[in-house]
């Protein structure tokens, strides 16, 4: 069995930041924290907020607590995690907390998506990853 051929590292591989070079990306971070700081418009997040708050003192809920339709049928919150990390948030530094807590998700997510671009990751040229073949 014959080894495959191994792709060398370059100088100018987008996942190895020089020094000095990834100025773009942490500009890209902080624009993607600047875009998520706008007022709360989903409404929503006052039933995530008292559910949150409700956990601690009554465990994960197995029926909707706000439903007087379907009190009794199973449910599961999927949410959960969710509503307890808003709650911390709001009750750290109120509706700042919760807009400061979105922000900082999605410059955490620009900042996964950018280390995923790395060409040692993904071949562009298939002649170098290709096996020797001895046909």
């Amino acid at each position: 069995m014959q080894a495959a051929e191994t792709i060398p590292a370059t100088t100018d591989d987008p996942g190895r930041g020089r020094r000095g070079d990834d100025w773009p990306r942490v500009l890209l971070v902080g624009l993607a924290f600047l875009l998520g700081c706008f007022p709360m418009a989903d409404y929503d997040v006052w039933w995530h907020l008292k559910t949150g708050e409700l956990i601690p003192r009554l465990g994960l809920p197995t029926t909707d607590w706000y439903s007087y339709t379907s009190a009794a049928n199973a449910w599961i919150d999927v949410h959960w995690g969710f509503q307890l990390l808003l709650e911390r948030a709001w009750r750290f530094a109120g509706a700042s907390g919760i807009v400061l807590l979105k922000s900082a998700a999605a410059a955490v997510a620009v900042a996964v998506a950018l280390t995923a671009y790395r060409r040692s990751w993904a071949p562009t040229d298939r002649k170098s990853t290709r096996l020797n073949s001895s046909h």
